[in-house]
């Protein structure tokens, strides 16, 4: 029977982490072991999680270092043959993992999987679309459909079509990898922001992905986990994306599709700065754009685009 680990990075999430926990522990498909990997909380996280008395939760902690650091501890201390990842303020579907390693374990060249979820929030009367809705791109991939795990599985290269989105449509919590695919895999923890990125990108690059439409997690949104300044993504983005291109040894299509990808986050941060009126600085970065090769009728659409950002913008 396969095993499964579950690492749960935490920083003083006492509010929450009972219930992110009551919900891996009750799946349809029992997990091997829970790692809870508490990156220096102060509140009273290890009171909680020690008073669950429960033997497949393995509690570590550390000093305050970022869930990066928090989720590469994790994964050292991982012994299972499938890897999962869940947030400490964040739930699941009884039947996540059962969902998930029903595709992993019927297609060996398949490296992860991720799933569809539902954002909710404390607040009441607050209703969110789910994730996929975002995400019109995964209707036009090639797939094969598996009617036995009511998954997809990507025909043509996982990296190269997934690179090419807006955004990546999944979040670390809703993926399901195969510990040998993760080998050599490490979040980056000079990366304070879109650090999964990059971990999501290094991943496909080793195999076939698969996904699934169905909502299997529920994905909390609170004051604290609430990005004060929307306009900094674009900028983590396009960090993680050359901090990805500098590490890793692409094929030539990989690298082609990875420029075009860059390229779109240079021209998204200049107009993210050009909205905010710093029109010298967006201008400064989207001529680091203009020294790259390559990408030329994007580098015009984008330039055209800024342009008449930059007329009517005050």
């Amino acid at each position: 029977m396969p095993t499964i680990s579950v690492i749960v990075p935490t920083y003083n999430c006492g509010k929450y982490i009972k219930e992110a926990i009551e919900s891996i522990l009750s799946q349809s498909y029992p997990v091997t072991e829970i790692i809870i990997i508490d990156d220096g909380s102060n509140d009273d996280t290890d009171e909680i999680v020690k008073n669950m008395n429960s033997d497949k939760i393995k509690y570590l902690s550390q000093k305050n270092l970022g869930v990066s650091s928090a989720r590469n501890l994790g994964l050292t201390n991982a012994t299972s043959d499938y890897i999962a990842f869940l947030d400490a303020d964040d739930i699941w579907h009884k039947n996540m993992i059962e969902s998930q390693i029903i595709v992993l374990e019927q297609h060996p060249d398949v490296v992860f999987c991720f799933t569809n979820f539902m954002r909710f929030s404390d607040k009441k009367n607050e209703v969110f679309s789910d994730q996929f809705t975002f995400y019109p791109e995964l209707s036009l991939l090639k797939t094969f459909y598996c009617k036995s795990s009511k998954v997809h599985i990507i025909l043509d290269n996982a990296f190269c079509a997934l690179v090419e989105f807006g955004e990546i449509p999944a979040f670390t919590q809703v993926i399901m990898f195969r510990r040998t695919s993760l080998q050599g895999i490490r979040f980056n923890t000079e990366l304070k922001v879109c650090e999964d990125l990059e971990f999501f990108l290094r991943a496909s690059i080793k195999g076939k992905v698969a996904y699934n439409s169905t909502i299997l997690a529920y994905i909390r949104r609170h004051a604290n986990n609430v990005t004060k300044d929307f306009s900094l993504i674009s900028q983590d983005k396009l960090k993680a994306l050359i901090e990805f291109k500098k590490s890793n040894s692409l094929s030539t299509s990989m690298l082609k599709a990875l420029d075009s990808r860059i390229a779109k986050s240079y021209i998204d941060v200049s107009s993210s700065l050009i909205s905010k009126n710093q029109k010298l600085s967006g201008w400064k970065n989207f001529g680091k754009l203009l020294t790259l090769p390559g990408n030329h009728r994007k580098k015009a659409k984008g330039f055209l685009k800024l342009i008449r950002q930059s007329l009517y913008s005050r």
